[in-house]
């Protein structure tokens, strides 16, 4: 098998190079597995077939899939082009494209490109491929680089280059062409995604979305962090019934894949933020169809999500670790305790913040605060706690630390204590943490997507938040229960 020989030469290349090298360019390897289930998920059955892989590196998804694509009875001619602008990597390319013009018999030409894709191809919106496969760059750019401003339609906020890299790819897909990709999940959801997804969804259809359990096992050699997952998508205006979302634990268990058939309308949004939702089994269905049958949002009871003011590290010289006349408590993560604020904490840092610094501070009075980050290993994402004025009544103002997101009155008008015992119950829920969880793959809590996601009407919220207060010990099981029976009834 010719893979095997490009994966050897790339092994040998990798040694010669250390990480820190590759992370400068983004720079990371397919595993032979991954690069074969990719390879595999190609339904192509055209005679003569035009292939682009937008970053190429040493060639091992385009060998794989070349393979795969030779072995097709009804493919009569292949034809690739790869763009690799890394000098240090296209010497490897052209010697293991060289071995594969010999050994595959129906490639009839291939073309590397040493240019910026993405520049390279500005002025180009020619559909020229009839699949393009990719394992793109991961690398944060900024607002004004020109990659950012050719591919400005798709970008706000700040840009990485794998989904500009998906973007310019879909572009010069020809009809009914496919797509696939091995990225990060991060595209899915998210404000900065949101222009992409549009652009993105509209003009291809998904129809195969593989997951990864592990965060760390999906590029051989290499210590990347980072929720990853594959898909493939058609260049169509037609919706497909259905996704094949699949899983696997890592890149070698192929073998051992979860599949489901999950109904097209359940994973895609095609309104508001056009988010994508991964569910994996029939459970998770039910709770996004749950959730999704709710109508309202926080901003329609007058509600918004926001995020801590105080940045601790920018703001260093307002920070006080003892109480005075001249600071207010800042309120973080160190003070959830059981679902309340409890301040101060006896943990030794500090934890107010002086009031020279007016940006810092907020009107004291109810809140819902949750925290934004959470670990990987934690079972909750969303992780709330109560705070309530009647406990801070010495203090007109108070400041929430930046790791923590709080809930709070649009028109600074005060929420009701049964409200934000209501909106605990429901963010303490297996509900919406499975829900987020769906949704978003990363450990960190985003104030747009608490934002928009739908909950019960504001009536409810107060009978679930009146509930809650007969109980002792609020507990997510009890959460649980009375969110289940109060929509239940509805």
């Amino acid at each position: 098998m010719l893979l095997n020989d490009v994966l050897q030469a790339t092994d040998n290349y990798l040694n010669s190079k250390t990480k820190t090298e590759r992370k400068k360019i983004g720079q990371f390897f397919t595993s032979k597995e991954t690069a074969l289930f990719m390879a595999n998920l190609s339904k192509c059955q055209k005679e003569n077939i035009k292939v682009l892989d937008a970053g190429a590196g040493s060639g091992i998804l385009s060998i794989a899939l070349l393979e795969q694509l030779n072995n097709n009875d009804k493919i009569k001619s292949i034809e690739i082009d790869l763009y690799e602008n890394d000098e240090q990597i296209v010497k490897l390319l052209e010697d293991n494209m060289q071995k594969a013009k010999l050994k595959i018999e129906k490639l009839q030409k291939y073309n590397i490109i040493k240019e910026n894709f993405i520049t390279k191809n500005k002025d180009n919106y020619n559909k020229i491929y009839d699949i393009v496969i990719s394992n793109p760059p991961y690398k944060k750019i900024g607002k004004n680089d020109i990659e950012s401003t050719i591919m400005e339609n798709v970008v706000y906020g700040q840009p990485n280059m794998y989904f500009l890299f998906m973007a310019m790819a879909e572009r010069l897909l020809k009809d009914d062409g496919e797509l696939i990709f091995i990225v990060p999940r991060s595209w899915t959801s998210g404000t900065y995604f949101k222009k992409f997804r549009e652009v993105f969804l509209n003009n291809v259809k998904l129809t195969n979305i593989h997951l990864f359990v592990s965060r760390d096992k999906v590029f051989n050699k290499e210590n990347v962090l980072q929720e990853t997952m594959i898909l493939r998508a058609l260049k169509t205006n037609k919706e497909p019934k259905d996704i094949i979302v699949t899983q696997s634990y890592s890149n070698d268990d192929f073998d051992n894949i979860s599949t489901y058939n999950i109904d097209y309308s359940i994973c895609v949004e095609k309104e508001n933020e056009r988010y994508v939702y991964l569910p994996l089994d029939s459970n998770d269905i039910k709770v996004l169809k749950t959730i999704n049958g709710f109508n309202t949002k926080l901003k329609d009871i007058g509600l918004k999500l926001k995020t801590g003011l105080t940045v601790d590290f920018r703001n260093e010289e307002y920070l006080e670790k003892n109480a005075s006349n001249n600071n207010v408590p800042l309120l973080s993560s160190i003070h959830f305790k059981d679902g309340i604020i409890k301040f101060p904490s006896n943990e030794d840092e500090a934890q107010y913040v002086r009031k020279d610094n007016r940006a810092l501070l907020q009107k004291t009075t109810n809140y819902l605060l949750i925290k934004r980050f959470s670990s990987k290993e934690e079972k909750r994402r969303i992780q709330p706690a109560m705070f309530f004025k009647t406990d801070f009544e010495e203090y007109d103002f108070i400041s929430t630390e930046n790791h923590v997101n709080f809930i709070g009155s649009i028109d600074n008008k005060e929420i009701k204590k049964d409200l934000i015992y209501g909106l605990y119950g429901i963010y303490n829920s297996t509900l919406y943490d499975k829900y987020y969880r769906i949704l978003n793959g990363s450990t960190q809590v985003n104030a747009t997507e608490i934002n928009n996601i739908p909950i019960p009407k504001e009536n409810l919220i107060e009978e679930i938040g009146k509930k809650l207060q007969t109980k002792e010990n609020i507990t997510t099981e009890i959460c649980d229960s009375i969110l289940l029976e109060a929509i239940s009834d509805e």
